[in-house]
């Protein structure tokens, strides 16, 4: 299995800020703290021009993944799944997320087409939030991300992304993903934490060997570089 991150275990701060003019404070805190895999974007930066801000990040350090997370991507009709392929890769990112609530058209499509560009496939398909399924009064069907996790294992994807402030999903997801790659190695990505409730120990027992946690607001809204490199490390050090 080609790695996004090479090291087994890592935390990846979400860069959700507001405008690219907080982004240099964000790396400049961040840089040399030991155990950061790399950076997630979101569409707030991407909207700034998703180019130039991968730039950003590599001249700061260039062993860090760069991932994109559209919020979330694989919800259109099938063909512009080729579209947003072309614009990862002229983008330069390491990989890209993709949640296709959509249906099993647009999943195929969507994961083929970034396959077809070289850019990994981080496949999610259940949220971090309640009211999400139906049988919590939401619109999705319960057994549909078990479903969405086979399919994206029978064309290869082998990197997932698993609410981490649900540790018991995460569990079932896992033992499910070993079934469906054939024991092949994956890596799950998890968000979900501090003030989402989520505990990155916990969630990380039941990821397995291969896992990083992405954790947001707790970090870059942490207050100045000092308290952001603080938040960083004490993520950090809550890797099992």
């Amino acid at each position: 299995m080609s790695r996004i991150i090479p090291a087994d275990r890592s935390i990846v701060p979400a860069a959700d800020v507001l405008s690219v003019e907080y982004l240099p404070y964000l790396l400049e805190a961040i840089n040399g703290v030991q155990g950061i895999g790399g950076i997630k974007l979101g569409f707030t930066l991407a909207f700034d021009n998703l180019r130039e801000v991968v730039q950003m990040i590599r001249a700061v350090n260039p062993g860090w993944a760069v991932i994109y997370d559209h919020q979330k991507a694989g919800c259109d009709i099938p063909r512009n799944g080729e579209k947003f392929a072309y614009k990862m890769r002229e983008a330069g990112v390491d990989a890209a997320i993709v949640f296709p609530l959509a249906g099993i058209e647009t999943e195929m499509a969507w994961i083929t087409a970034l396959q077809g560009a070289g850019v990994p496939v981080i496949l999610g398909g259940e949220m971090t939030h309640e009211g999400f399924f139906v049988s919590e009064g939401g619109f999705i069907a319960d057994e549909a991300p078990e479903r969405m996790f086979r399919i994206g294992a029978r064309l290869g994807v082998r990197n997932f992304f698993l609410p981490g402030n649900k540790p018991g999903q995460v569990d079932l997801y896992r033992r499910l993903i070993s079934t469906f790659t054939g024991g092949e190695d994956f890596t799950i990505f998890s968000c979900g934490f501090f003030t989402q409730g989520g505990d990155i120990t916990e969630a990380g027992k039941m990821a397995g060997k291969n896992w990083h946690g992405v954790v947001g607001e707790a970090i870059y809204g942490a207050g100045n570089t000092a308290a952001v490199r603080v938040a960083a490390e004490k993520a950090v050090s809550q890797i099992a």
